[in-house]
């Protein structure tokens, strides 16, 4: 365990700049605090959540724009409920977490546009395929399916210019990626199995510029691919949440 229905309408045409009315990208923030509001609810342990916000935890820290909760305290809980409305099928539902999981993830990382994420799927892509290579040398020259490297090449794809911007296209290697990130945020975890003292090696997503968490390298290693995986993820939301952006930017070679 790491435990606003949509509709998506069209322009006219894809080189129509899509009008401000649609695809406001502001309303994904307010979903994300909603969604953190949520977690802040009655009978949670005191203390559980004294991270998401470097500020005292009052209701007012979640009015602005710059409120930005901790990823590495409240990401898990909207993964495990994401994947759990996957299951039920609940698309509304899985749209609203896409939603706050991007607003509350996109300035965590740095920029990211297809160009940053395609890079980043290449490395993942040549990973995947080395290991395909190492594990049919290991069968002694037995093939067998190995579907992570076309996997990555439909990611890639996606994310070219010539990519989808809806439907099955952009969804199956936007849930392969969710996959992913579900095992990195697993591996990640796996580090503090045995461990007894958290706090001065466990990641935030805050720009800490006193006392850093001091990462051990395998925890640097998984935090990195989690890191990274964020980028293509965002990158695919973006596209999966905002259809009409995604027809005219790639109508003009964006």
């Amino acid at each position: 365990m790491i435990k606003a229905s949509y509709e998506a309408r069209m322009p006219a045409s894809s080189t129509e700049r899509p009008r401000s009315e649609f695809e406001r990208i502001g309303d994904q923030h307010d979903l994300m605090m909603r969604f953190v509001r949520s977690l802040a609810r009655p009978g949670r342990k005191s203390g559980e959540l004294e991270r998401l916000d470097p500020r005292i935890f009052y209701p007012e820290d979640y009015e602005g724009m710059a409120f930005k909760p901790d990823l590495y305290i409240v990401e898990p809980a909207a993964i495990d409920e994401l994947e759990d409305v996957k299951k039920k099928r609940d698309e509304a539902r899985v749209e609203q977490l896409r939603s706050a999981i991007r607003a509350m993830s996109w300035a965590s990382h740095g920029r990211t546009d297809d160009d940053v994420a395609a890079t980043l799927a290449s490395d993942f892509l040549r990973k995947a395929q080395s290991e395909a290579e190492r594990d049919i040398d290991s069968q002694k020259g037995f093939d067998f399916a190995h579907a992570d490297p076309a996997e990555w090449t439909r990611v890639l794809n996606t994310l070219g210019k010539n990519g989808a911007c809806k439907g099955d296209l952009v969804e199956k290697p936007t849930r392969f990626v969710e996959k992913k990130i579900v095992e990195a945020w697993k591996d990640l975890i796996g580090e503090f199995k045995d461990k007894k003292k958290r706090e001065s090696d466990w990641p935030t997503s805050y720009p800490v510029a006193v006392d850093p968490p001091k990462l051990s390298e395998p925890v640097r290693r998984a935090d990195d691919r989690l890191v990274n995986l964020r980028h293509i993820r965002d990158q695919l939301y973006f596209w999966r949440l905002y259809p009409q952006h995604c027809m005219y930017a790639k109508s003009r070679g964006q």
